[in-house]
């Protein structure tokens, strides 16, 4: 089967993220529980608005004005990221080859940064968002949304990210193919698990995953 939509995570994919310390580590200070504990209540308020942020607090042993004024102080703070260099010229290689292309990517509901603020909006379909939709990466859930939103097979699409359980695994779980973008060589990934250091090299990918 020939890929016909490339599916783009965000983070370390086709943004740069910050060197600072992001607003999951601010809050994790905070909380008096274990990592899984808080990675998780994090993962449901801030990432697919599934509790409120009292439900949050309860879960973390957080006060709840501590994380109101941790999170309105890095809102105030927050920039956008830069874009990386690759990306321009990748995604329009393949606008012209005909290939469709949307994001897919676990958002907090506070950032209000999309493709549009970075002048990239025009070469998606659909940008597809955990906090909008309820459904964090590598949740099937939310690969589902996006085949019903793309309508297309699961065995065209491509995804493209930087996370080997988010974006590699929670893609192939959902059927689809993916690829593991490591720009900085530091994922700790199978060897077996299709990987790339920069984004043009997608096209051979492309070109091996045509007649699946």
């Amino acid at each position: 089967m020939m890929i016909k939509v490339v599916s783009f995570d965000v983070g370390n994919t086709l943004l740069k993220t910050s060197n600072g310390l992001g607003l999951y580590d601010f809050l994790k200070k905070e909380a008096k529980v274990n990592a899984l504990t808080f990675a998780m209540a994090y993962r449901y308020h801030f990432l697919t608005n599934r509790i409120s942020i009292d439900e949050f607090c309860t879960k973390t042993n957080s006060e709840r004005k501590v994380v109101v004024d941790i999170v309105d102080g890095y809102v105030k703070e927050q920039k956008p990221e830069d874009v990386w260099d690759d990306v321009g010229e990748v995604l329009q290689q393949l606008k012209s080859a005909g290939i469709r292309m949307m994001v897919l990517s676990n958002k907090s509901f506070f950032n209000p940064y999309t493709m549009n603020t970075y002048g990239l909006d025009t070469f998606f379909e659909r940008e597809i968002y955990s906090c909008d939709v309820g459904y964090a990466k590598p949740d099937r859930a939310i690969f589902e949304h996006a085949i019903g939103e793309i309508k297309c097979k699961e065995n065209e699409v491509l995804h493209v990210g930087d996370s080997p359980d988010s974006d590699y695994k929670g893609a192939i779980r959902a059927g689809w193919n993916a690829l593991l973008l490591d720009r900085t060589s530091e994922n700790k990934a199978p060897e077996d698990v299709p990987k790339i250091t920069v984004l043009s090299d997608i096209f051979q990918y492309l070109e091996g995953f045509k007649g699946r």
